[in-house]
């Protein structure tokens, strides 16, 4: 990633380096003057006009050095959110500890180490940030982060269409603190659990992260982490969304140890299949393939199990680094090589996980490049793109990043052309992969079994065709409805 890192470190992370105003006259000094832009406008005013900080830490994870931060201050205040046409469409009220306002906090790892700072809100009262009209939508967390080149909604897009468990509900907005412009901004939902609107598992569930910064002080001092074997690949541990820690009991704990170090000796010996759902690793990883990233196992692999049942298997719950995508342009994304992949890829001893790799590509591969084209076509043509185009040339002088932004109807044709290349690539590489067209294995895993059930249900549910038709349409009457469900369900108990 092309950032200007910060000179003279340790200084701008003690003193709030996240909050400067360029001495520029063509920056917007007014509220009106950021509205006029097209995007909404985040303003955040801070209680004594205080600012988060932080510090940095290194630690290591692959057996090299890597850097994140730590100690991030919280800091209160009050968050509303306006739009040229509308005028205030949301507002957190003053800061009042679990009543009303906001505190926020600067988050990340290596992309907390720029000028330009991503953001953690926790609300104290629920609310919907992007103003959905519907109350399932209202929660704490919310985030604001820097989506370079406009990379993160071409990854979220892709997430959506591979049909991942949930994909974050996000839009751009121009942000202000204090009165004066910070920059550009995607404001997103955060990955955590919410049975209404986020990420689905019971209370009796886990949701949690495959974590290159576990050795964080502030996460070992929560108990955060989770030491399990380390055969499969790195200095990594597990880290915890779901459930909180500091509600865990030690039967919990000694749940997830005992869970996890089976899944884990399964990859390896091969036995996968009882213990992992291969349909949504395959999906994630030919996402990222699709993407052609360079280090989308490097942090953020995140994974469910809905239960503490022997039925539950482990999922891959949704995508979250883009920072490098369509790096990758003639060979495999570098999730090939790290994680479970590299076991999972192994034709010895079991080849299942290939066969449902390679059927998911036989699902998408018609569609999923059509659909993104269309996407960034009108996404170029859109009024929010000539916003953009305002709004990053503002972010580009005030953060004085080394190279400018192009406008998104050139990214847009630009990232058109890769992925018409990328396409290409893929079905090549792809095609010495085995596949299995088992008669009601919708979901592609070389089972027939109640996991299709729900991805037909799902299907039928959302009307997405991202499968194709001869795997969906079980009953062979050339379209996709209940009827289809009905046949599967008598497949499954023949079987």
């Amino acid at each position: 990633m092309s950032y200007k890192y910060i000179v003279g470190l340790s200084f701008l992370f003690a003193f709030g380096a996240s909050y400067v105003q360029a001495a520029s006259s063509s920056l917007p000094k007014t509220k009106e003057e950021v509205l006029n832009a097209g995007l909404p406008v985040v303003e955040i005013t801070t209680v004594n006009g205080e600012l988060p900080t932080c510090e940095h830490i290194s630690g290591k994870a692959w057996g090299i050095s890597v850097t994140s931060i730590t100690n991030a201050t919280k800091v209160p205040g009050r968050l509303t959110i306006s739009t040229k046409k509308d005028g205030v469409i949301y507002d957190s009220g003053d800061y009042e500890q679990d009543m009303s306002g906001m505190t926020f906090k600067i988050r990340g790892n290596t992309s907390a180490l720029v000028d330009k700072k991503p953001y953690k809100i926790k609300l104290q009262k629920k609310g919907d940030l992007l103003c959905r009209g519907d109350k399932k939508y209202k929660n704490k967390n919310w985030l604001l982060i820097h989506d370079y080149k406009y990379r993160a909604i071409l990854g979220f897009k892709v997430n959506e269409l591979m049909g991942m468990q949930w994909t974050p509900a996000h839009e751009y907005v121009n942000v202000m603190i204090n009165g004066k412009y910070q920059g550009l901004y995607l404001l997103l939902e955060s990955v955590e659990r919410d049975v209404d609107c986020r990420i689905n598992v019971s209370k009796s569930g886990y949701l949690f992260e495959y974590d290159a910064y576990w050795w964080k002080e502030d996460l070992k001092e929560n108990g955060y982490y989770v030491k399990i074997p380390t055969y499969l690949s790195g200095k990594m541990y597990y880290t915890f969304k779901y459930p909180d820690t500091d509600d865990m009991t030690d039967d919990q704990k000694e749940y997830f140890i005992e869970m996890i170090t089976a899944v884990e000796a399964s990859v390896k010996d091969g036995t996968y299949q009882d213990y992992i759902d291969i349909s949504s690793f395959a999906s994630w990883v030919l996402a990222h393939d699709i993407l052609g990233t360079a280090d989308g196992t490097g942090s953020n692999i995140f994974l469910t199990k809905y239960d503490n049942t022997k039925e539950s298997k482990v999922m891959m719950a949704n995508l979250w680094d883009f920072d490098s995508i369509l790096q990758k342009t003639k060979e495999w994304s570098t999730s090939h090589k790290r994680f479970y992949f590299p076991h999972l890829f192994s034709k010895n001893p079991n080849n299942a996980f290939i066969k449902a790799y390679r059927n998911r590509w036989d699902d998408v591969s018609p569609i999923i490049f059509d659909e993104l084209n269309s996407y960034l076509d009108a996404f170029a043509k859109s009024k929010e793109a000539d916003a953009l185009n305002t709004s990053v040339g503002w972010d580009d002088e005030l953060w004085k990043w080394e190279s400018k932004t192009a406008t998104v109807q050139d990214l847009m044709t630009l990232y058109k052309s890769k992925f018409d290349n990328r396409k290409a690539w893929l079905a090549d590489a792809i095609s010495t992969f085995p596949s299995s067209q088992t008669k009601g294995d919708v979901n592609g895993d070389t089972y027939v079994d109640k996991q299709d059930i729900m991805v037909l249900t799902d299907i039928i549910k959302k009307k997405r065709l991202i499968y194709q038709l001869s795997r969906v349409d079980v009953n062979g009457d050339k379209k996709v409805n209940v009827a289809d469900i009905v046949e599967l369900i008598k497949l499954i108990r023949k079987k």
